[in-house]
């Protein structure tokens, strides 16, 4: 990268987190903080253990929101340290690209973990493959789904647990159930809720001829015993 990129990257991400922080409201955040806090220090925060786990993990989720921030800045501004020492066409140049791609890479994740601020999205998130129309076609495109949300599990760091599954009678699922465990697991999968298609040579008639494969996903978040229901009368 030139240097005029370089000044442009780093005005970008001097902006970004100027709009991250306004976003998050450190002050609110702090307050908030301030108070789980001292429930936690509480002599009986534990007699209640459903309450007092979803008030460790509030606290957890807030702290690490901070603490993220915060980094990011520390090393936002040993970049733009770095940047003032360094000469072009050097290995220290070379180190200082590395070091902004990376820097990047972290803020795109905080930047999306910050947008996921709705109810529930920080939690575990349930995910149900059911193959449409189409047979044994729709039934391995269930099961190339899967792997593909397995590997984006893995990717994020993220556990899978298979809860339910039926096999097909040739290949694939005739349906899967299973659990992707994780922070902020339901806020990066709910958008995938809806009906996926498929459109390929098939590898299963001696024709192989071009076919199409529905799977409908649902994606629901694993709420806890701390949620409560209103039965009306």
């Amino acid at each position: 990268m030139e240097r005029y990129e370089i000044n442009k990257i780093l005005e970008k991400y001097k902006v970004s987190l100027i709009s991250l922080k306004d976003k998050i409201n450190i002050p609110k955040l702090t307050i908030s903080l301030n108070e789980l806090s001292s429930l936690m220090e509480s002599p009986d925060f534990w007699s209640n253990s459903i309450k007092a786990k979803q008030v460790s993990k509030d606290y957890s989720n807030l702290r690490s929101i901070v603490t993220e921030i915060e980094e990011l800045e520390k090393n936002y501004q040993n970049i733009v340290d770095w940047y003032s020492l360094v000469e072009e066409k050097t290995s220290e140049w070379d180190t200082l690209e590395e070091d902004i791609n990376n820097f990047s890479v972290s803020l795109e994740n905080f930047e999306i973990k910050v947008l996921l601020d709705k109810e529930y999205d920080n939690l575990d998130a349930f995910l149900e493959l059911h193959p449409g129309a189409g047979g044994v076609e729709s039934m391995d495109f269930a099961q190339m789904l899967f792997r593909m949300y397995s590997r984006y599990a893995k990717k994020n760091n993220f556990s899978v647990e298979i809860i339910d599954f039926t096999a097909g009678d040739i290949a694939g699922y005739k349906s899967i159930t299973f659990k992707i465990k994780g922070d902020y697991a339901y806020g990066n999968l709910k958008s995938e809720r809806g009906v996926h298609r498929l459109i390929r040579l098939s590898p299963f008639n001696s024709g192989n001829s071009r076919e199409t494969s529905f799977c409908s996903c649902d994606v629901y978040p694993s709420v806890d015993d701390n949620i409560k229901i209103d039965i009306k009368d």
